[in-house]
């Protein structure tokens, strides 16, 4: 066996004194020896979350490109999700050859089965380093990342819905939009709807045209948030929200799965975070800020449940904060510059 190729595979230390070995050494050792394997079948188990599905890509890309001969990756998810959003932000991926259902999964058609589905929660401890899942991911797996940045792929028919749809809200090349996501799946991570409602009302007066994401049940965002002026809501799926995203100047939003879409088109975006610890959230994302006066409480970060202070870091982030940090984000970013080629292959120039 070549000794470079065992290079691409290591063993990361947990943080905590006791803690069994996220992947134990059989599974690097299983990894080797697949090295003499003629393009290995790999199965990538992740059931649920569209950040998380997002943040597996560059270990499925690691995967890809280990052995002497591609590995043919296959992507076991929910492909019920989101009404199949898990499979749309996979698609097009040529680090991922086929998406099925993770109740389809057969481990005897593989040469290697590695369930993604959960081994960050070991980590994510107030006690512990903060550490980015990109990482986690990536150390379960057994691999090592040259590109630690998620990879979502743009389709030119997305870029051009994406204009026609702004188009369509009456939005001009000349003005300056924000693409809004005010609630997550996870309550813990929602900022005061009315603080938030606040903000986007001082800057929709402020002249900024503004987009806010709402999934099709939920109720409180295309309702609570549907009288603000110089808005639209949205409620489509993944890759034409995508197509709107690269198309904004920028993207507010709670640390949430649009975070980390914003994060792998480059799009400039402000994040507001409470009890998760930003620094495991947007540092390989370099057009992104942070909102986080939780970095001034002593127990923060935390995944206490109830919270013991009531989430106070929240409540510390007042609709001033807001719009400071957005309108000093959007004066100073740089969007990245997309390119629709005679061929149909977008490029992206990230900053």
């Amino acid at each position: 066996m070549d000794p470079d190729n065992l290079k691409r595979f290591g063993l990361m230390r947990p943080y905590v004194s006791g803690q069994a070995n996220l992947y134990p050494p059989k599974r690097v050792k299983r990894l080797q020896e697949l090295m003499d394997t003629k393009a290995p079948r790999i199965c990538i188990l992740r059931g649920e979350g569209m950040g998380d599905v997002l943040m597996t890509t560059p270990t499925c890309a690691a995967l890809k490109n280990a052995f002497p001969e591609p590995a043919h990756i296959t992507y076991a998810t929910n492909t019920r999700y989101l009404e199949g959003g898990l499979v749309k932000v996979l698609a097009h991926n040529p680090s991922v050859d086929e998406v099925i259902d993770r109740n389809q999964v057969d481990e005897g058609n593989y040469d290697l089965v590695i369930n993604l589905h959960c081994p960050c929660v070991v980590y994510e401890r107030q006690e512990n380093p903060p550490i980015n899942r990109i990482d986690l991911f990536a150390a379960h797996a057994g691999v090592k990342l040259v590109d630690k940045v998620p990879k979502y792929y743009l389709q030119p028919d997305e870029v051009r819905w994406g204009k026609d749809f702004l188009a369509r809200a009456g939005v001009k090349s000349t003005d300056k939009t924000i693409l809004v996501h005010v609630f997550t799946t996870t309550t813990r991570r929602n900022l005061d709807s009315r603080t938030f409602k606040d903000a986007l009302m001082k800057l929709s007066n402020k002249g900024y045209k503004l987009v806010i994401l709402s999934h099709k049940t939920d109720y409180p965002s295309s309702v609570v948030f549907s009288n603000i002026p110089n808005s639209v809501v949205f409620s489509e799926d993944v890759r034409k929200l995508a197509g709107i995203m690269i198309n904004c100047d920028m993207v507010l939003c709670p640390d949430s799965a649009i975070l980390h879409l914003a994060g792998t088109l480059g799009v400039p975006t402000v994040s507001v975070f409470g009890h998760t610890d930003p620094r495991a959230r947007i540092n390989y994302y370099q057009n992104t800020v942070a909102l986080w006066p939780g970095q001034h409480y002593s127990c923060s970060p935390c995944w206490n449940e109830p919270c013991n202070l009531k989430l106070a870091c929240y409540k510390a982030i007042t609709t001033e904060m807001i719009v400071e940090t957005c309108e000093s984000k959007i004066g100073q970013a740089v969007k990245p510059t997309v390119q629709l080629p005679a061929d149909n292959t977008i490029q992206i120039e990230r900053i």
